[in-house]
């Protein structure tokens, strides 16, 4: 049984609404207290007994339940505020579902699951240890598993089938910012560059971006800016007329054209060369083109994203990248933070991965152990998402039994054997070795230990200042002890 009490207030949940929430809730072993009357809960949020803030709300009441708790502050002892919107949502603007004081929401219509999971997450972001907050049906070592497997086909239900936003896998503070972002995005019109390490998840932002707009029902027509010779470039994105050269006998639309009505997504466009980078600069002055072979020009109404990997600032200083076309393309910019910056949300993202994966290879009833878990959990992830969803794959492939132990995971540092490149200077080869062996002994001393640092440094026959100081420098300082709690959902056993 949980130890604090849920503050449910209902501002507009449906009678049948209100019990399904309430049964799953009280299933799953917590504690509520209910108010129908609004104002009336406002003493009980300085109770320090209190957890979390459950309201169910709609159009018409949320501007006073956003006064309340503006006025009061959320009381002394501030408590996290999930709001589920009890009726669709198409008058609500977006502005209003990530107002600063709504830390989550759930969206219509209302699943008890859905709404169980999120309860969860925000209950153990109030730092409630697992054994604290109710295990219901579910089991202590596969807690986290179950629950993604409930609610795996009832999340983001709102934004459609074909929505990437359902595929935004994460709650980690610098990555619900950026989901935030993309919902206030989508609704304007603007030309936006998203950046971010190989593997972030640019295309997967950009279509969720697309989705959530109003041009949702046109197409999404993504271009790897690598993929094109520069030579092809003009007649690959505006087309050509007959007879524009030898081999053009047919008329044919450009990729533009494609896009009409919808989303133009160029991907790693600092790779384009620069007589394409004018070309592309010249369109997108007032989205006018003329195809090959053409006489007049052809307007196209469509939206432009954009995504690097690349400092571009850097790109326009050395002069491979050209100023005008940058301030083109950077209106609006989204930085989307690597792995190792979400550390909360390696679990979650590891459990889609092994579902997808376990179903594509035939292998259902796979589940990690908690050595797993915390092994991804301690990894570097340079490759980040994809060099994880690349781990898991490969792990329900090899994996012998029906669970996925650390032993089946295998990171590419453990597969290269540190190699090296004959033509590499001696030293700096020795110098990235040894880096490269210090990291991957701190992260298995600290996998070892479940993450406590006194012990890794007696494990390792060091003084825990100097080991510290080794984990600072490899930038692992923050995977301690209670960081390793929260990522595998209980206090980790050696």
């Amino acid at each position: 049984m949980a130890t604090g009490a849920i503050l449910i207030v209902d501002l507009g949940f449906q009678p049948d609404q209100l019990r399904s929430v309430i049964g799953r809730l009280e299933k799953a072993g917590f504690r509520y207290v209910l108010f129908k009357t609004p104002g009336k809960h406002r003493e009980a949020l300085s109770t320090p007994d209190n957890k979390l803030l459950l309201a169910g709300a709609t159009s018409d009441s949320l501007p006073a339940l956003r006064a309340q708790l503006q006025e009061t502050a959320r009381g002394p002892a501030t408590i996290p505020v999930l709001v589920c919107f009890t009726h669709p949502t198409s008058h609500i603007k977006d502005d209003e579902l990530t107002a600063p004081e709504i830390d989550d929401f759930c969206l219509a219509p209302i699943n008890p699951d859905d709404v169980l999971l999120r309860v969860r997450r925000l209950w153990q972001r109030c730092g409630v240890n697992h054994d604290e907050f109710g295990q219901g049906e579910f089991g202590t070592d596969f807690i986290l598993q179950d629950e993604f497997e409930r609610v795996k086909h009832t999340s983001m239900n709102h934004f459609g089938d074909h929505s990437g936003l359902r595929r935004i896998i994460g709650q980690a503070p610098a990555f619900a910012a950026i989901k935030k972002q993309i919902l206030r995005l989508a609704a304007c019109d603007v030309t936006i560059l998203i950046t971010g390490q190989t593997g972030t998840g640019k295309e997967m932002c950009a279509r969720a971006i697309h989705y959530l707009s109003p041009r949702a029902n046109g197409p999404f027509v993504p271009v790897n800016c690598s993929a094109i010779p520069t030579e092809l470039f003009e007649n690959e994105l505006f087309g050509h007329e007959p007879g524009a050269y030898t081999d053009a006998r047919q008329r044919r639309h450009g990729l533009i054209a494609e896009a009409e009505g919808g989303t133009f997504f160029l991907d790693e466009i600092d790779s384009l060369h620069p007589l394409a980078q004018v070309k592309l600069l010249r369109f997108l002055q007032d989205r006018r083109y003329k195809p090959l072979g053409a006489t007049n020009y052809k307007q196209v109404n469509t939206r432009l994203l954009a995504a690097s990997n690349q400092n571009l600032r850097a790109k326009v200083k050395e002069g491979s990248f050209r100023e005008d076309l940058y301030f083109r393309i950077k209106i609006v910019s989204l930085s989307l933070p690597p792995l190792c910056e979400r550390r909360e949300d390696i679990p979650s993202l590891a459990f889609h991965f092994l579902e997808v994966a376990a179903q594509e290879y035939r292998r259902t009833g796979l589940r990690f152990t908690r050595d797993a878990l915390q092994k991804l959990s301690h990894y570097a992830w340079p490759g980040n998402v994809r060099e994880l969803e690349n781990v898991v794959r490969q792990a329900v492939v090899l994996a012998e039994g029906p669970v996925i132990s650390a032993r089946d995971l295998k990171f590419p540092s453990e597969d290269d054997g540190y190699s090296y490149s004959a033509g590499e200077p001696f030293n700096e080869a020795k110098a990235r070795m040894i880096a490269a062996f210090e990291r991957d002994y701190l992260q298995q001393a600290l996998s070892a230990t479940g993450g406590n640092i006194s012990r890794a440094a007696q494990y390792a026959q060091k003084d825990r200042r100097t080991f510290f100081g080794l984990l600072k420098k490899h930038g692992l300082s923050h995977l301690n002890k209670s960081s390793t709690e929260k990522l595998t959902g209980a206090a980790p056993r050696v």
